[in-house]
């Protein structure tokens, strides 16, 4: 199935876009290379224009630290610190449902104990309702490699998987998309091959 996106360019409606391509777009966005994405599409002369929801980080989870194996949880023992701090979304509206492309990125900092390794990374994303009611939410396992004599290293995310149909009663400005990681994780080992 083809997703369609309609682009505003000066009050008229450009020609459509394949939804599926878009994913450098977004992806040029995240890494500076790249204006933002529209944010809005005309549903037709007399019809309104429908807003993408907005799309925020949840405060208290925008970082997150892993420590060296087996030490306590005190910052000289930090071995990485994942940060997020840049993201973006698209959407394509259809008569029945609507379809958001997310995107993410940050960067993972080298902590005390860290060095060069491969690291995962739990992110989270969440589309809330009314009441900030979640009603759609997915964890993606983010791999990241820390090359050696590196300080830091950079990460980015594209995802087209976040499809919602609207129920009876709700509106699109109910809607609004959350990201962060997910701590609840830290029962499984985020270090893949950093030892």
């Amino acid at each position: 199935m083809v997703m369609l996106l309609m682009v505003v360019a000066c009050g008229d409606a450009t020609p459509l876009q394949d939804f599926r391509d878009s994913n450098a777009a977004l992806y040029a966005f995240l890494t500076g290379t790249g204006s933002r994405p529209p944010s809005s599409a005309p549903r037709g002369e007399e019809e309104e224009v429908l807003v993408c929801p907005e799309i925020e980080a949840r405060q208290d989870a925008v970082y997150y630290d892993i420590y060296a194996a087996k030490e306590l949880r005190d910052p000289k023992n930090v071995r990485y610190q994942a940060v997020i701090n840049k993201f973006a979304r698209q959407c394509d509206f259809q008569s029945d449902y609507f379809a958001i492309k997310l995107g993410f990125a940050g960067r993972v900092l080298v902590g005390p104990a860290g060095g060069p390794g491969e690291v995962t990374l739990p992110v989270r994303a969440e589309l809330a309702g009314k009441g900030d009611q979640v009603v759609w939410s997915k964890t993606y396992k983010i791999q990241v490699t820390v090359p050696p004599e590196s300080g830091s290293q950079f990460f980015a995310q594209v995802t087209d998987d976040l499809v919602y149909q609207p129920r009876f009663g709700e509106k699109l400005e109910d809607f609004r998309v959350y990201i962060g990681f997910e701590k609840e994780d830290e029962a499984t080992d985020p270090l893949a091959s950093a030892r």
